[in-house]
């Protein structure tokens, strides 16, 4: 059961911290884009091409600055959620490690680690939610 546990905890926390860096991402097919068009990079001699339009609605400066915002708290909370679960996590296990079988100690760490694992859940649910808000209702 721990080990499925630790697998879970280690897949959200791999998932948050992946989708977190996102926050920050550029565009490789362009370098600067003014109005919503390309002037600079590999796109800014073919505007046109189907690759270079589907990087600029995904990098270009004609989305809702709104929703660039919205996009990017959300993931640097989902990162910092997700660094302090994991740093629980690591707490919760030294807790287990120096109870010396004291009882109190060992359900004390079991609910750290119960409470930061559904905190993690939590946390992608609630980034999940702000994302497709984000992406799909505000224009």
């Amino acid at each position: 059961m721990s080990k499925i546990i630790l697998f879970l905890v280690g897949l959200v926390s791999l998932v948050l911290i992946g989708l977190s860096s996102s926050a920050f991402a550029y565009s490789p097919l362009c370098s600067k884009y003014e109005g919503g068009v390309c002037t600079t990079g590999p796109c800014a001699n073919t505007p046109g091409s189907a690759i270079c339009k589907e990087d600029a609605q995904q990098y270009g400066s004609n989305k809702n600055p709104i929703n660039n915002v919205l996009q990017t708290v959300s993931n640097i909370m989902a990162l910092l959620t997700g660094l302090v679960a994991v740093g629980m996590i690591i707490g919760s296990g030294l807790v287990m490690t120096t109870s010396g079988g004291n009882p109190e100690r060992v359900k004390k760490a079991r609910a750290i680690l119960q409470a930061s694992i559904i905190g993690l859940i939590v946390v992608a649910l609630a980034w999940s939610f702000v994302t497709f808000v984000v992406q799909n209702l505000i224009q």
